[in-house]
């Protein structure tokens, strides 16, 4: 939050069909992802929604046949908080805008999702919290 964007983090849950045997591992999503009522992209790498915005999520495990996946991406959209300094008894006081925003997420539209599986995709796998934070509760 702050300079008018504000980041979510968004959780899809997807029916899925797939023509393999064998789940499909490490799977990067791939698509635009807009918002409804202004067609403005909400992915970071993506922003004039003309066209696909690259890989923004990856899903663990495809199943074959038909299924359900969820995935996680962060999704941005504006926001009118504006952080601000003031003087408050002599002593400066500083207002932030929290990184989520201060509205709930818009309304999102899918369109051309696909989930691709590269030979060796598992290095772009998601971090789990220790290889993120090694000093975490448990790590």
């Amino acid at each position: 939050g702050g300079a008018g964007i504000a980041q979510k983090c968004v959780e899809v849950v997807a029916q899925t069909s797939s023509g393999q045997k064998e789940p499909v591992k490490d799977a990067g999503v791939f698509g635009v992802v807009t918002e409804k009522a202004t067609g403005m992209s909400v992915l970071g790498n993506g922003q004039d929604g003309k066209n696909d915005a690259g890989q923004f999520a990856m899903i663990p495990q495809v199943p074959p046949g038909e299924g359900t996946v969820k995935f996680i991406f962060v999704s941005q959209q504006a926001d009118d908080c504006v952080p601000t300094k003031s003087k408050v008894d002599g002593k400066l006081v500083v207002t932030t805008c929290p990184v989520q925003g201060s509205k709930p997420l818009v309304e999102l539209k899918f369109d051309k999702m696909k989930a691709i599986a590269y030979p060796g995709g598992d290095r772009y796998k998601l971090y789990d919290e220790c290889e993120q934070n090694e000093f975490a509760d448990g790590c």
